[in-house]
Formats: structure tokens, C-alpha cells, sequence
């Protein structure tokens, strides 16, 4: 064997020792848990617990997950806090994605996936935001919430992928420039909902128990055929 095919056999043969030695290494740390530690440092979050707050206000940011809560608390990964601004303002709560209002009308937002745990407010806005808002886990402790989405997306939404169910006991929607999106598991047992502007309304499968409906011309409303001995129209 010439020279040159020896020192390419070895270097073949020393690869696959390496190779096989980071698997053996890797499989250990598995046995051992290590790598289910590095994996939950790698998502280690943030909990920022907060005052009394009455109003809350959410600009640009592209995943913001609205649940249920005692107190007010916003959690996030400490990979994202860098990605949104926030302050009590009084009994305001702000949160921001940092960009400019330019830079929002073109379409931008930030991605910084929060979780914001809300006891019941009085109002909560969204600006150029994608809104996913989540019920009570038990009907028991269902609650009311008002929101208004001004260029935004809202996802009304179960509780898990499984569908498990949230409940609401009312909801009141105001949309202009918006998109609000009911799916299955969602449970509400009043809905009040105000269209403007080019927004729309989706029926995905949601519980829609008692709701009212209230569009202007230039908005649209898409509803299941379960859904329509439920609706109130309003003018």
C-alpha cells in the first residue's frame, strides 16, 4: 500500500473513532440528564412580576400569549428580553417592540414571544401586534375581557394543542385594520364583537354560546352553520 493510501486509511479510521467517541460522550450525558439541563438553560425565562395595573397597551410585537393570572406578571425567555421595552406608566401597563411607527405601518414587528399573565383589566390594546389570548382553565373561574386590536392579529385559542378547553365569560372585541380568529376549545359564554375598517371575523370552531356581531361595510364576518342560531346581528 503506497504511502499516501495509508495516511488516507488513517485518517479515515481516526474519524470514525471521533465520531464514535462524541456519540458515546453524548449518550452518557443523556443517560445522566445533562443534556435536559443544557437544553433548559438554553430556555431559561425571565419572570417580571408588576404593580397594580388597570390598562394594558402592546405595540409591535409579533407573539404576545395573553393568559389568566393573579397578579400581573410578564414571563419571557432571557434570550428576548432584549427584543421588547417596557413601564408602568401610572396604572398603565406599556409594552413595545422598539421600532419606529414607520417601520410598523410598512408591516414590521419585533418577535419577542411573551407570556403575559393578566388578573381582569379594564382594557387591553394591541398596536401592529399578533395577539394570542388564552381563557381559565375551569369555567368556575372564568373571567370578562375587552380588548381593542388596531392593526393586528387575534387568536382565540384553546389551551394546549390537544384542545383543551379555556373559557371566557365575556369577551368584548373592538377591530379596525384587524384580523380576530376563534378557534376550537375557546368556550365563550357571551361575545360582543365591532368590525372596522377592513377587518374580519372567523368562526375556526370555537363555543360561541351568546354573541352579537356588529360590522361596517367594508368588513367581513366568516361563521360555522352551528354558529348562526347564536348570532346578533347589530346595526
Amino acid at each position: 500500500m503506497r504511502t499516501s493510501n495509508k495516511i488516507l486509511l488513517g485518517a479515515f479510521v481516526a474519524t470514525i473513532l471521533i465520531i464514535t467517541s462524541i456519540h458515546v460522550v453524548l449518550y452518557a450525558k443523556i443517560k445522566n440528564g445533562e443534556v435536559i439541563t443544557f437544553r433548559k438553560e438554553l430556555e431559561a425565562r425571565e419572570r417580571i412580576v408588576l404593580g397594580n395595573v388597570k390598562h394594558v397597551s402592546i405595540t409591535g410585537l409579533e407573539e404576545c400569549s395573553i393568559f389568566s393570572g393573579d397578579t400581573v406578571a410578564i414571563e419571557v425567555g432571557r434570550n428576548w428580553l432584549k427584543n421588547f421595552r417596557y413601564r408602568v406608566a401610572g396604572d398603565s401597563l406599556i409594552i413595545d417592540g422598539g421600532l419606529r411607527e414607520s417601520e410598523y405601518l410598512m408591516g414590521s414587528r419585533r418577535y419577542a414571544p411573551i407570556s403575559l399573565y393578566l388578573p381582569p383589566v379594564e382594557s387591553i390594546t394591541a398596536n401592529f401586534s399578533k395577539v394570542f389570548l388564552r381563557g381559565a382553565d375551569d369555567s368556575t373561574n372564568a373571567i370578562s375581557r375587552s380588548i381593542l386590536i388596531n392593526n393586528s392579529d387575534l387568536d382565540v385559542t384553546p389551551g394546549s394543542r390537544n384542545l383543551k378547553p379555556t373559557y371566557w365569560k365575556s369577551l368584548q372585541v373592538n377591530a379596525l385594520h384587524s384580523q380576530a380568529t376563534f378557534f376550537e376549545g375557546a368556550v365563550l359564554n357571551e361575545l360582543s364583537i365591532n368590525l372596522n375598517a377592513n377587518s374580519s371575523f372567523t368562526d375556526a370552531g370555537a363555543d360561541l354560546q351568546h354573541f352579537s356581531v356588529q360590522v361596517d361595510s367594508t368588513s367581513t364576518v366568516s361563521l360555522r352553520k352551528k354558529s348562526l342560531n347564536n348570532i346578533k346581528l347589530v346595526k
